[in-house]
């Protein structure tokens, strides 16, 4: 029974380890997601008060 447990408790161990990883690495991706996004959104050209585009 004891024996039982502790195998359970490594597996969940092991389990909760793989989701930390997990998400730490989409984490990541959404930072680098979100950095592009933000660069990209500052590339385009915008309207002035005229409703011309103009570069920022």
């Amino acid at each position: 029974m004891v024996a039982e447990q502790g195998k359970e408790l490594d597996l969940r161990a092991e389990a909760y380890g793989r989701l930390r990883c997990r998400h730490l690495e989409l984490e990541d991706d959404y930072q680098a997601l979100e950095t592009e996004f933000r660069q990209l959104k500052l590339s385009l050209p915008t309207r002035d008060a005229r409703g011309r585009f103009s570069k920022r």
